[in-house]
């Protein structure tokens, strides 16, 4: 074989390597942020610049979630609500960023109460995924809206 053969070769396979190499980092930067592993949850919402930047206060809130829990981190309190306390998950028309914000209708006592976020689907993450069939699971008699490619 030639030098310039194995160069060539070298050189057409580098931006392969390199986007190989850029997917594995953002992989391993995506599952850093998206779980709390002291406590054995997964991330289900993600946090908007555009909100952030016009300090958009109600819909800061981390939202988390396990086998019989759905967690809400608001300024810095956990609540911790039964998945079998969800009433409703459905999609809302506000679109932020390119995504639309879900919100979670949950009964508290007599009360109910909603809460508001960003889902964090990707193609390399589904655990909003797992979260909507986790509420579908443990009460079969709340209103879940299915993920679609035009509910994104």
């Amino acid at each position: 074989m030639s030098y310039k053969f194995l160069l060539y070769t070298c050189l057409a396979m580098s931006p392969l390597l390199l986007i190989g190499f850029f997917l594995k980092i953002s992989r391993a930067r995506e599952a850093g942020r998206q779980s709390d592993p002291a406590a054995g949850m997964r991330r289900i919402s993600k946090k908007s610049w555009l909100l952030k930047f016009f300090d958009v206060s109600g819909y800061q809130a981390e939202c988390y979630f396990d086998v019989r829990y759905f967690f809400i981190r608001d300024n810095g309190a956990l609540k911790e609500i039964p998945l079998t306390s969800i009433r409703r998950v459905y999609r809302t028309s506000v679109k932020v960023s390119g995504r639309y914000m879900w919100a979670v209708v949950y009964a508290e006592g007599a009360q109910e109460h909603t809460v508001k976020f960003i889902h964090n689907f990707t193609v390399f993450n589904k655990d909003f995924l797992g979260f909507l069939s986790a509420v579908e699971k443990a009460n079969p008699a709340a209103g879940v809206e299915k993920l679609t490619v035009f509910s994104l």
